[in-house]
């Protein structure tokens, strides 16, 4: 299993903070301050029984942040592991490979419940 962490690279606004809220269902002010001071805002964990709502989570961040041009960094970590901004290199993936992983998770759920039908 991955851990996803996500960090925003530029300021946010309040729009991106109501929706963050709405999306995370974390606390305003652990948002706003986790932004403020360049911590990583959100971290889940794919690929277990409720990897559906997670990655629609993620995914709806990542258009938000689009959409308000906040520049995100992803991560994919070990399940148990921390963030370490030293060895970033090693760890960071680009939105677009977040949604990749995503995208290609779908499409094999996708493939096995059309066997399951046969």
């Amino acid at each position: 299993m991955s851990a996803i962490v996500l960090l925003a690279t530029s300021k946010a606004g309040a729009p991106f903070l109501t929706v963050l809220r709405r999306i995370t269902e974390l606390p305003l002010g652990e948002l706003r301050d986790a932004l403020d001071e360049g911590r990583p805002f959100f971290r889940t964990v794919l690929f277990n029984n409720d990897h559906s709502e997670q990655a629609a989570r993620l995914r709806a961040i990542a258009a938000e942040a689009e959409r308000e041009h906040v520049g995100l960094r992803v991560f994919e970590l070990d399940e148990d592991e921390e963030l370490d901004l030293t060895k970033s290199a090693e760890t960071e993936i680009s939105v677009a490979t977040l949604r990749n992983i995503l995208d290609a998770r779908d499409e094999l759920s996708a493939r096995m419940e059309r066997s399951d039908h046969v």
